[in-house]
């Protein structure tokens, strides 16, 4: 991992470009076409996908865990951009086929073409520096999964407007409506934002007024402001009602945006060009030209030293 530091600008920057840069060689992949996006949306249903039997041939195990495992590393550290098609990799570890292999090989492919991509903190300016600002973005893929219907969860937890943990995940009850699976997005969320303000206490920095969550989904928030109840929530599981909880308690402030501006609906699903690209450049920054020729070049010195 690369950390630049910007004295200047007072900014860090993180990135991964020559750890991306050794797997595409590693996996014979460094020459490859790049795309736009780490995962392609499909119109085929899960019936369509499993009857062509040429990509449900088995491949590699051993080979495909192992690609799996490189780009989760990249995922977690500085590629929220890619966590969510990681996500859906990592569901095949045990029994992958031609389908899943392509599929990996298009996450490199995305990687080979943003290798400068990272993680800058410090972007926002005239904050305070002895309090600290919390917020978070929550989403759901109602039903994402067409084999057993499950959900998505995307949760990104920001730390003065600069991203600091995220998560991709397949929620592990059936969501019976979109606003029940928001809800279990907003509380896996909004346990993120506790455990950040508990770090942030134990650190003695002060946090600057209430974490605010923003969510996409409107009858979620009514639900967890004014406690409305009806036939359609009554089988929700009680413990995620906490959410209403922090919300009387104080402890957390909901607000609602539109989906456009939903940074966490990049962890739900395989977007389009425009929208993955729109919410990538929110999230993430990428390093200057001359950044990147100038590393470049410093790799490849030490490699063809070796």
């Amino acid at each position: 991992m690369r950390i630049t530091r910007d004295r200047k600008q007072k900014t860090i920057n993180l990135t991964q470009e020559l750890y991306i840069t050794k797997a595409l060689e590693k996996f014979g992949l460094d020459q490859c076409r790049p795309v736009s996006t780490p995962a392609v949306t499909s119109g085929k249903t899960a019936r369509e996908e499993e009857a062509n039997t040429e990509d449900q041939r088995p491949i590699d195990v051993k080979l495909y865990q192992e690609k799996v495992g490189t780009l989760l590393y990249a995922s977690i550290s500085t590629r929220p951009d890619i966590a969510y098609a990681v996500n859906k990799l990592a569901q095949f570890m045990l029994a992958p086929t031609v389908s899943n292999g392509r599929s990996c090989d298009r996450v490199f492919r995305y990687l080979s073409g943003t290798k400068s991509y990272g993680l800058t903190f410090g972007r926002t300016k005239n904050v305070s520096n002895s309090e600290v600002e919390i917020s978070a973005y929550a989403d759901a893929d109602w039903g994402g999964d067409r084999v057993d219907r499950k959900s998505v969860t995307g949760w990104v937890a920001m730390l003065h407007g600069d991203p600091v943990s995220w998560a991709s995940k397949k929620q592990k009850v059936v969501a019976q409506s979109s606003c029940e699976a928001e809800l279990y997005a907003e509380a896996a969320a909004i346990n993120e934002m506790k455990w950040l303000r508990g770090l942030m206490g134990e650190l003695g920095v002060k946090i600057a007024g209430t974490p605010v969550l923003f969510g996409d989904n409107q009858s979620t928030q009514e639900l967890t402001k004014n406690g409305v109840k009806s036939e359609r929530t009554k089988h929700i599981d009680i413990k995620y009602h906490f959410v209403t909880d922090e919300v009387k308690k104080g402890n957390v402030h909901l607000q609602w945006i539109p989906t456009q501006k939903q940074l966490a609906d990049i962890l739900t699903k395989a977007l389009g060009t425009p929208q993955h690209v729109a919410l990538t450049e929110k999230l993430m920054t990428m390093m200057s030209k001359n950044e990147t020729e100038n590393e470049m070049k410093n790799f490849l010195k030490i490699h063809s030293s070796q």
